[in-house]
Formats: C-alpha cells, sequence, structure tokens
C-alpha cells in the first residue's frame, strides 16, 4: 500500500514537471496570472493525477479474478447456451 502510494507520487511529479516544462510560458504572455494562481494550478494538477494513479496501480494489482480461468465443471457445461442465436 505505502509502496503504490510512493510510485503514484512518483508518477505525479514526473507528469507534473512535463506539464510545467510544456506550458509555462514567460509573464508577459500571461500577465493576469500570479505565482499564487500557478502554484494552485499545479496542486489540482498533482493531485488528480496522484489519485487517478493511485487508483490504477490498485486495481492492475488485485488478485482477484473475475472469470474463472479453470476449467467449466461436468455438471455445468451441458447447461450453456453454445449455439449462436442464427
Amino acid at each position: 500500500m505505502v509502496g503504490n502510494l510512493l510510485k503514484s507520487i512518483g508518477i505525479s511529479i514526473l507528469s507534473l514537471i512535463i506539464y510545467i516544462v510544456i506550458t509555462d510560458k514567460p509573464e508577459e504572455s500571461h500577465p493576469g496570472y500570479t505565482a499564487e494562481e500557478k502554484n494552485k494550478r499545479y496542486m489540482i494538477i498533482f493531485a488528480i493525477i496522484s489519485i487517478s494513479s493511485f487508483v490504477v496501480i490498485n486495481m492492475s494489482q488485485s488478485n482477484t479474478s473475475l472469470v474463472p480461468m479453470n476449467g467449466m465443471s461436468e455438471m455445468r457445461e451441458p447447461m450453456l447456451n453454445n449455439k449462436p442465436p442464427f
């Protein structure tokens, strides 16, 4: 659990650095943005990426399977409808 949290924080830090490099413009082109507004925007992006990556990492590492991989029991096989509808 802690390892997954650290992975998601690492992913969000890297993503935020890439976002800052791509979108950060000089102050002359965006005179309305203050440093506080930029920091608030960066924190929101960091939180969204870290939460979503934490959820995806936890979902991908679950040990439960929705469909059993072993064969069906012999008793249930005749009850299956294996014929196409046409």
